[in-house]
């Protein structure tokens, strides 16, 4: 991608609750990081983004977008 002149990746993570399609989480971001540098803007398309933020994050995302309509406090999500 990098090679194509992109400068990040977006990825929408769905969880089949929040919204009706499901696509992937966690081990896909940490193992494309692996073999990108690109930045990662991760949204989350879920129920309960606070809950999975920080492991997120720790899987090599760089930036995580939420929906303030979420069943997450949205001041709490953020601090995450």
């Amino acid at each position: 991608m990098a090679d194509a002149g992109a400068d990040w990746l977006h990825f929408d993570v769905m969880d089949g609750a929040f919204v009706p399609n499901i696509s992937f989480g966690v081990p896909v971001i940490k193992s494309l990081r692996k073999k990108s540098e690109l930045f990662f803007d991760t949204h989350l398309m879920i129920s309960h983004p606070k809950q999975y933020a920080q492991v997120f994050v720790e899987a090599g995302s760089d930036l995580i977008t939420f929906h303030i309509e979420s069943a997450s406090p949205v001041e709490e999500t953020i601090e995450k």
